[in-house]
């Protein structure tokens, strides 16, 4: 064997002894357990393939974290998609709320009408107009999960007023009620 072999295998054995803490780095940053054991495999391969660009061998192994995060982005850029979280969900694969017009309580519509400003707008644009959250965000300008948490508090804004009005939040008797 070679020196060269030598120290590949080297190289190797070190790298594949941070499998389990660098697989679960990147389902940390949202990638499956099998999307980053696919990773961890490319990253080798790259790895082997370019350890002799590796100038300090006493670096090899945060030289082969930094491969393994740059393949990761690459990777997540080129299938068009980010790493997902648990907080970044899809908003458009949600159902859409459309509220009938029948469905909307006198007393509801008019509180609208004491809520903030961008309350307001948030909730006239969405419930009331039908305009998807993701919609919503893009000409905001910002992030479709900045404007569904938006949404929600102006939602929970507007039921605490239902609730000091009419004392329920309850559509079915918000819709008899008689204030």
């Amino acid at each position: 064997m070679s020196s060269d072999e030598d120290l590949l295998n080297s190289l190797l054995e070190r790298w594949e002894t941070m499998r389990q803490r660098l697989v679960g780095h990147l389902c940390t940053r949202g990638w499956s357990e099998d999307d980053a054991q696919d990773l961890f495999g490319e990253a080798i391969l790259r790895a082997a393939e370019r350890h002799h660009k590796l100038a300090d061998h006493d670096a090899a192994e945060s030289w082969f974290w930094q491969l393994t995060n740059r393949l990761a982005i690459d990777k997540a850029r080129t299938q068009k998609r980010r790493p997902r979280t648990r907080a970044n969900i899809e908003l458009d694969t949600l159902p859409a709320d459309e509220p009938d017009d029948e469905d909307v309580c006198s007393c509801s519509m008019e509180l609208l009408e004491e809520l903030p400003d961008s309350y307001l707008d948030i909730l006239k644009t969405i419930d009331v107009d039908g305009l998807a959250v993701k919609d919503y965000a893009h000409h905001q300008d910002i992030t479709p999960n900045l404007a569904s948490v938006r949404l929600h508090r102006a939602r929970r804004a507007l039921r605490d007023k239902l609730y000091d009005t009419c004392q329920t939040t309850s559509v079915a008797e918000c819709m008899e009620c008689s204030c």
